[in-house]
């Protein structure tokens, strides 16, 4: 069966997982008192899902049931102990949310202008390439129409290192304003 959780779910088991590292031992009405989940003799929905997060945690080897004897007629008949796989989660979990979003590597703040100055300069070095060829076509007219492929793509490569020139010089302008 899968078991989907909501986003409110989550945070409980997280909250749970906390309890549990600053509380080893402790029970699961321990817990469901600090959660403030009220206890009936009929359990409640919110009880039931209570106890539905903590077989969770259980079987995918976050956290332990330790056995205990029974204290009378009812009661937890186990104490809880987070497992080496529930304190990586919460530590790495502490860890995300103790960064700010340019400090996790997805989108610094360097790579970011890094990026917009990349794009600038193709925009920029395309947009030249056809000024410059444009101009080379209006000055030589018919003759660079006529003129073989060989010469031809001498003059496209000469504008081409141009404008490699240009962009560079851009680039140091450029880099000035970041």
């Amino acid at each position: 069966m899968i078991f989907f959780l909501d986003l409110e779910s989550i945070f409980k088991m997280f909250k749970i997982l906390e309890y549990i590292i600053s509380n080893p031992y402790c029970q699961a009405p321990e817990i469901r008192d600090f959660l403030g989940i009220i206890h009936l003799s009929n359990p409640n929905k919110e009880e039931k899902e209570f106890y539905k997060l903590l077989s969770k945690l259980n079987n995918d080897g976050y956290i332990s049931k330790v056995p205990i004897k029974k204290k009378g007629s009812g009661g937890a008949q186990f104490n809880l102990i987070i497992l080496k796989t529930g304190a990586e989660l919460l530590s790495r979990l502490k860890d995300f949310f103790s960064k700010k979003l340019e400090d996790k590597g997805q989108y610094p703040d360097l790579k970011a202008k890094q990026i917009v100055l990349g794009s600038m300069l193709r925009v920029f070095s395309s947009e030249s390439v056809d000024v410059i060829e444009d101009l080379v076509r209006d000055l030589l007219g018919e003759s660079f129409n006529n003129a073989s492929y060989k010469i031809q793509q001498e003059i496209i490569d000469k504008i081409n290192k141009s404008v490699e020139k240009i962009r560079d010089k851009a680039l140091e302008i450029t880099k000035s304003f970041f």
